[in-house]
């Protein structure tokens, strides 16, 4: 009579990981190639070619991974110009954790780019929350506020930034800009204004808005030497 083999049978547990690994890697890793590198003693050990697919499993795990995470996917649609592209793996990323600040910032800043300011604002809002976001949210926030007409929104906003910074020109100069589109406080708007030239006397684009705070102000006289 032939001999019998004394080569073990896989067991469950080996057959399940063979399969994993020929998922991954598209080439199968059979028990005939792997099990004579393994047998010693009709014992298991680890041999090279196990070693090796199992690393290959590893790294394919990593990839996938890394290829699935919907805010690095985002991430890299941003960073390419594609904002509506950039939506749906954030949706993804705000359905696994609504509160992250910035997946909720890059949502807003996708939906105000792809001209849909009123949906944007609340995420962006949002965002303005978290202390590390907040000053880049609310520059955004502010252009999604002017594109719904929401001045009152958009001087809170630069509010909130001025508060943390208080001789930041960019908010200044917006904030005073709002405030002569919304017809009202043109004295603020003035105030705004000649802050930002204590700060920077050469600056050159607040003085447009200067001048009309003062024809606001009814101050013609000073308006016409405003430039």
């Amino acid at each position: 009579l032939p001999e019998r083999s004394t080569v073990a049978e896989p067991s469950a547990d080996w057959r399940r990981t063979r399969a994993f690994i020929s998922f991954f890697h598209g080439s199968r890793c059979t028990g005939r190639a792997i099990l004579p590198a393994m047998r010693t003693n009709d014992t298991f050990r680890p041999g090279s070619q196990w070693v090796s697919c199992l690393t290959l499993f590893c790294l394919g795990l990593l990839v996938a991974c890394s290829l699935s995470d919907p805010m690095e996917q985002a991430r890299e649609k941003q960073a390419e110009g594609d904002f509506a592209g950039a939506i749906e793996p954030l949706r993804v990323a705000l359905a696994q954790d609504p509160n992250n600040p910035e997946a909720l910032y890059r949502i807003g800043l996708s939906l105000n780019r792809t001209g849909q300011s009123t949906m944007a604002l609340w995420s962006l809002l949002r965002a303005t929350e978290d202390p590390e976001w907040h000053e880049k949210a609310a520059f955004e926030a502010v252009s999604a506020a002017f594109g719904a007409r929401n001045w009152d929104e958009s001087i809170k906003l630069m509010d909130g930034v001025l508060e943390v910074d208080p001789d930041n020109i960019e908010a200044l100069q917006i904030r005073a800009h709002t405030r002569i589109r919304s017809r009202q406080g043109y004295d603020q708007a003035l105030a705004d204004a000649d802050r930002v030239l204590e700060i920077d006397p050469e600056n050159q684009n607040i003085l447009p808005d200067r001048a009309a705070a003062l024809i606001g102000l009814k101050r013609f006289d000073e308006a016409e030497k405003a430039f």
